[in-house]
This record gives structure tokens, C-alpha cells and sequence, in this order.
């Protein structure tokens, strides 16, 4: 009977024991799980800081007044600065791009700094990428070419709903400029017509005055030298004659005396 108690007792604290165990392991098991999901909330707390500082700047810029007498007015687009982005990255942008067509004619783009670009006129979107992004560097120019005779107006460009990416963060975007475009000045047209036609009327007196002094100062010859000649024969014939005349006039009077 004894033994039976005995044998009794060790399967009881064998139990014991084995559910000591998996109570341990259950422990282990949800302290594990416990890690994981602190460890999952650090990093998606760590990723949502990032993109919330990650930021990319971009600016359009140009000329706030052109003349009607322009052929041509040139944007460019350029990245400001780029934060928490690693420089030198992979980025890409797409626009629209919106204008008056009834001032421009014509459009065209050109990628600077190692972007490429391209423009559809049919649909006005404008898309440009690199793989070799830096901060405050140009990255696109827009060329217009404006219709013949364009009345003084005022004017708007605007790149719509800008989505500019760099694989992990997406950046959205409206920019625009004003353009006033203004007739030519008529006064400073005419103060420099003025000024060129002074200018025109003082050379032609001075090239007049070279003529007259270098005039003066040419040698007499030609018909020049013949009359100074003639002169000088005219006199010498007068003066023989007068002194033949005299001559004349002594021997008259002698023989009258005799």
C-alpha cells in the first residue's frame, strides 16, 4: 500500500512538473510575442517619423515681366532642399502644365543636370526623372514661344498637381507664376533713335570738317598752278610794257628838244 502512495506521489509531482514547464513555455512564448510587437511599433514608429520629416523643396522660376517684342520666355523648375532623402537618390516628377494658348504658341523642355524630360502637348503633362538627385540644382527648363503681335496682358503658368517621388516618400505640389507682359517703351525707343541720329549728324559734320581742312591744305596744282602762272606772265608783260612805254616817251621828247 505504501508503494502504491508512493508511486501515487511521483506522477502527481511528474505532472506537476510537466505543467510547470509548459506554463514556462507559455510565459517564454508571450514574452516573445510581447518583444515582437514592441519591436514592430518601434520600427513603424521609426518610419513614420522619417516620412513625416522627409521633405523635398521645388521652385519655378522666371521673369515677372517680358515685352510684347519678345520672341521667347523661358521657366525653369529647381530643387530647393532635399531633407531626409539621401542625396544623389532616384527621383522622378509628373505635371501638367497649364497656359494661355492664346499668348503661347509653342512649347519645349530641355532636362539639365543629369534629368531627363519630355512633354506631351495633347495631354500637357510634363514628366522628368534622374538617378542622381542634388539640392538647389535647376532640373528643367520650359521654353514658350509666344504668338505674333500680343496684346499688354496679364498672364498665368501653373504646373498642377505635382507628384514627385523618390521610390519610399511622395511629395504633391501646385506652382505658379505670374507674368505682366508690357508694350516696349515708345520714349526710350525714341530717346535712343534720337540719340543715334545725333550721333549720326555729329560724325557727318566732323567727317565735313576733315574734307574742308584737308582741302585747305592740298598743294595748288592743275588749274591752280596755270592761273598763278598766267599771272605772273600777265604782269611781266605788263610790266615791260610800261617800261618800253617810258622809253618811248623819253626819246620823244629829246628829239622834240632838238
Amino acid at each position: 500500500m505504501s508503494n502504491f502512495a508512493e508511486s501515487d506521489k511521483i506522477i502527481h509531482s511528474y505532472i506537476e512538473i510537466k505543467n510547470s514547464n509548459k506554463i514556462q513555455q507559455k510565459v517564454i512564448t508571450m514574452k516573445k510575442r510581447i518583444i515582437t510587437v514592441i519591436i514592430a511599433v518601434l520600427i513603424l514608429g521609426n518610419m513614420q517619423c522619417y516620412a513625416q520629416n522627409a521633405n523635398i523643396e521645388m521652385q519655378l522660376e522666371g521673369a515677372s515681366k517680358i515685352k510684347t517684342t519678345q520672341n521667347t520666355y523661358i521657366l525653369t523648375i529647381t530643387l530647393g532642399d532635399i531633407t531626409q532623402v539621401t542625396n544623389n537618390y532616384v527621383l522622378g516628377y509628373e505635371t501638367i502644365l497649364e497656359y494661355d494658348e492664346n499668348i503661347f504658341k509653342n512649347v519645349t523642355v530641355k532636362g539639365l543636370n543629369g534629368w531627363t524630360c519630355s512633354y506631351k502637348d495633347s495631354t500637357k503633362i510634363l514628366i522628368g526623372d534622374t538617378s542622381a538627385a542634388k539640392k538647389n540644382t535647376p532640373i528643367t527648363q520650359i521654353i514658350f514661344t509666344l504668338k505674333e503681335a500680343v496684346e499688354p496682358t496679364t498672364t498665368d503658368i501653373t504646373l498642377k498637381n505635382i507628384l514627385l517621388t523618390d521610390d519610399q516618400n511622395d511629395f504633391e505640389y501646385d506652382k505658379k507664376i505670374t507674368i505682366t507682359i508690357q508694350e516696349e517703351d515708345k520714349t526710350v525707343n525714341e530717346q535712343q533713335a534720337n540719340t543715334q541720329s545725333n550721333k549720326t549728324t555729329t560724325q557727318t559734320q566732323a567727317q565735313n570738317t576733315d574734307i574742308s581742312t584737308a582741302t585747305k591744305q592740298l598743294p595748288k596744282t592743275g588749274i591752280e598752278l596755270i592761273i598763278l602762272i598766267g599771272i605772273v606772265l600777265f604782269g611781266s608783260i605788263i610790266f615791260i610794257s610800261g617800261k618800253n612805254y617810258v622809253g618811248y616817251l623819253k626819246d620823244t621828247n629829246k628829239q622834240m628838244k632838238k
